[in-house]
């Protein structure tokens, strides 16, 4: 062989490596597939959200006609007996309506036992009994109006805060 020829040759290189951009398709296709999960978990947890505000807004106007029958018995605009049945009133609507619990539509002793099972808190039968049971009705009807109003703001809390559609 010639040593010319020989001497013209270069040396054996390695190819280039593949550039990092752009990508190959199946990268394209993982990339897509991961914006499209990412896209339908943001919908889905916005429609939980909205379906969670709106199982808690009942609560909300129940916390909030409260605190309107309390401000006009604290103002002297009603008196106690006014601000129980208002107050009555209000937990009827909240669990007979926005519950659909039929059973909240009873009254006396049955009422204030369905308003104690319901919430879980046996411990507020007497004030409960006292001020939106029967003791309404009852001569001489003297209830712990703030104390009512307190417990009753509680319970709604609670439950506002652990609504769910």
């Amino acid at each position: 062989m010639n040593p010319e020829l020989l001497g013209n040759l270069r040396d054996i290189h390695e190819p280039l490596p593949p550039p990092f951009w752009p990508p190959a398709p199946g990268w394209w296709i993982l990339a897509a597939l991961i914006i499209a999960l990412i896209a339908v978990a943001v919908v889905l947890a916005w429609r939980r959200y909205r379906a969670i505000e709106r199982a808690r807004v009942p609560y909300r106007i129940a916390e909030q006609d409260l605190a309107a029958a309390f401000d006009a018995y604290a103002k002297g605009r009603v008196d106690a007996r006014a601000f129980a049945d208002g107050a009555n009133a209000i937990l009827k609507r909240l669990i007979a309506q926005h519950e659909n619990r039929a059973d909240a539509t009873s009254f006396g002793r049955e009422w204030i036992e369905e308003i104690v099972e319901r919430f879980d808190r046996p411990d507020l039968f007497p004030l409960f009994d006292a001020t939106l049971g029967a003791g309404r009705y009852q001569p001489g009807f003297e209830p712990e109006v703030r104390e009512t109003y307190d417990r009753l703001t509680e319970l709604i809390q609670a439950n506002h805060a652990l609504a769910r559609p």
